[in-house]
């Protein structure tokens, strides 16, 4: 199987599952995005998926991928963008990435990048895989984080309302 070239964009990758972006190809993002964490001296990331159909099966085997290049993944399982920002931020390696389909239809599937607190593109993951050499490594480990209250507590902790009685909230579920 090969991997699509036409989902690497400049500030993400994206495509239509399972056509363009699948289990296989994610698991080929893994490996590259592996090696240049190891090149930037990161041992582990957080990851995370949006509510999509495809995010639960993609999120498996883009963890597999990372934990048999080596890489300590912390899942943080199904969260918004702004979360998994938070998360990269806020952990040591200033790393993480979401698999999402963001404003793309339902069939469409993706990931936004950071490692080591810089976005990746797409394109630099496409050159990574293309001059991808199998490097035998030690398996990394995996583990479970629910940042949720976390991340609320950040939230309402940074708002500051001086006269709470001159606000309107309106919520669009």
């Amino acid at each position: 199987m090969e991997v699509n070239k036409s989902i690497f964009r400049e500030n993400d990758i994206r495509g239509i599952y399972p056509e363009q972006l699948n289990e296989f190809t994610i698991g080929e993002i893994g490996k590259a995005i592996a090696i240049k964490c190891k090149k930037e001296n990161i041992g582990s990331i957080s990851v995370g998926r949006d509510g999509r159909l495809s995010g639960e099966s993609l999120l498996s085997s883009f963890c597999d991928s990372l934990i048999n290049s080596g890489i300590n993944v912390t899942n943080i399982g199904m969260v918004t963008s702004p979360m998994l920002y938070f998360e990269a931020k806020t952990n040591k390696t200033k790393s993480g990435i979401i698999i999402t389909g963001s404003h793309n239809p339902k069939n469409h599937n993706g990931l936004k990048m950071v490692v080591n607190d810089r976005p990746v593109s797409g394109i630099e993951i496409l050159s990574l895989i293309e001059n991808m050499e199998s490097e035998p490594s030690s398996k990394g480990e995996l583990r479970n984080k629910d940042i949720k209250e976390k991340y609320l507590d950040e939230v309402v902790n940074s708002i500051s309302i001086r006269n709470p009685s001159n606000y309107k909230v309106v919520i669009d579920c």
